[in-house]
């Protein structure tokens, strides 16, 4: 069963990491952390939601602030399996969104609300957006979960309302998830196909998962684009999927508000890659990815 060798360490659920207690189906801002099954190994698989030795940052949008928000949807690699946490050079501006509470913080590794680890890469973007003045301010919604799959996302998988949580807070709290107002821009990352590698999905069943995730982000108001990585590397260089890759490039649609996202498969080698932990990123391979993220958005905004 190749699923344990995946994106995501499901073995332990430690400081830092809260169960959710679950509740009503009224509870439309609440994440549950109770899906044994999403992940293979029969544990439940938990976000960051610890808020303890944080900074906290305003919620408010400022009016003629150029203000990034980017919504990762991914497995471990977009959540906390870097192998070293990042500090942000830009503290007061660059920051992240716990979707568990709907409070802002400064970005702090390990990132809240994706899965545990010491961190990874999405302060990187945001501190070289801010650097070269793309941005004055970013903000990150991250809800990725290691071991996660494409199926895990879609409308009936797990993960689904993890993100339904976060618009449900950003709308909230008056962001655009439109895309754009004033000088503000919403962009979601859509990074998985490692593991649908491991699983051996289907291009065909690749495409109606990420389809389905995409359909829900559109019924939930979220109109703003949509940034498809290329993503399938997976236990070596070698190990990737063609047809995950023709999926993920046969998805991008300008005219549907869907775009070309970072190559990650072209990040490779151990020095990109952690020794005896492939496909996670080595802090050289997180800066890179970010690197690839930054010119994307530089260039789409």
């Amino acid at each position: 069963n190749r699923r344990g060798f995946l994106c995501g360490s499901v073995a332990t659920i430690g400081a830092g990491m809260l169960l959710a207690s679950g509740g009503g189906p009224s509870r439309n801002l609440t994440i549950y952390d109770d899906s044994a099954g999403a992940n293979g190994g029969g544990v439940a698989l938990a976000g960051v939601s610890s808020e303890v030795g944080l900074t906290s940052a305003a919620t408010a949008l400022v009016p003629g602030e150029p203000t990034l928000i980017q919504l990762i949807i991914g497995d471990s690699i977009s959540a906390n399996s870097g192998a070293a946490a990042y500090t942000p050079t830009n503290a007061a501006a660059n920051q992240m969104l716990n979707p568990y509470t709907g409070l802002n913080w400064r970005y702090k590794d390990p990132v809240v609300g994706a899965s545990t680890g010491p961190g990874s890469y999405p302060a990187r973007i945001a501190d070289k957006l801010i650097d070269d003045g793309d941005f004055d301010r970013v903000i990150t919604i991250d809800i990725s979960m290691g071991g996660a799959a494409s199926s895990d996302f879609s409308k009936s998988g797990p993960f689904n309302h993890r993100f339904r949580v976060a618009l449900q807070w950003a709308r909230l709290l008056g962001w655009p998830i439109s895309g754009a107002a004033d000088s503000w821009r919403f962009a979601v990352i859509y990074n998985l196909g490692t593991n649908d590698n491991a699983l051996n999905i289907s291009q065909a069943a690749f495409t109606a998962n990420a389809l389905s995730c995409f359909d829900t982000l559109r019924e939930y108001g979220c109109s703003a684009p949509i940034f498809i990585a290329k993503a399938s590397l997976l236990a070596n260089d070698a190990d990737i999927d063609t047809g995950i890759q023709a999926a993920q490039a046969a998805l991008v649609d300008n005219s549907l508000g869907r775009y070309v996202g970072a190559d990650m498969d072209s990040l490779t080698t151990t020095i990109n890659r952690q020794s005896g932990n492939y496909p996670h990123l080595t802090n050289t391979g997180n800066d890179a990815l970010a690197a690839l993220w930054k010119t994307i958005f530089a260039a789409h905004y």
